[in-house]
């Protein structure tokens, strides 16, 4: 899996996964904070994936290079939310990144030479974010073996 599948995926998953209404590729922090400031609570929950680093496993007579994901879900919040509220978004943007990750492993099943064929289902790990530009929600990162 590369940038052009991402890209080329992306539609797909705001389609197909609920709740989530826009969606864009990003390198670092500076840039998801730039988009984070252009977008407002009609856009929730907002998918970003970060374009992704990559690293080489084995010894020196076989390796493989794996690429490091990460996925983003953010919420915009108000300011007067309350701490149920809060929990609420939470909530909902775990909701919503366990939903993608089980739409790679279903993709991973359903297409063995798909962009997610290779998914390491053991890599993933769920983490909550918050107070990011007015934003909660859930990272996920995870690992692919490059073909």
């Amino acid at each position: 899996m590369n940038l052009s599948d991402i890209r080329s995926i992306l539609p797909t998953i705001v389609q197909e996964v609920t709740d989530i209404n826009y969606a864009q590729v990003i390198v670092d922090q500076s840039q998801l904070t730039e988009f984070l400031q252009k977008r407002n609570k009609d856009d929730n929950n907002m998918l970003f994936f970060v374009i992704p680093e990559y690293s080489r496993r084995g010894n020196e007579d076989s390796t493989i290079r794996v690429g490091n994901y990460q996925a983003l879900i953010f919420r915009k919040y108000a300011e007067r939310d309350s701490h149920e509220d809060f929990l609420n978004l939470m909530q909902s943007t775990e909701d919503t990144i366990k939903a993608l990750e089980e739409w790679m492993l279903l993709h991973k099943a359903q297409n063995p030479c798909g962009i997610f064929a290779k998914y390491i289902d053991s890599s993933s790990l769920i983490t909550p974010v918050w107070d990011f530009v007015s934003c909660h929600g859930h990272s996920l990162n995870f690992e692919v073996e490059k073909a």
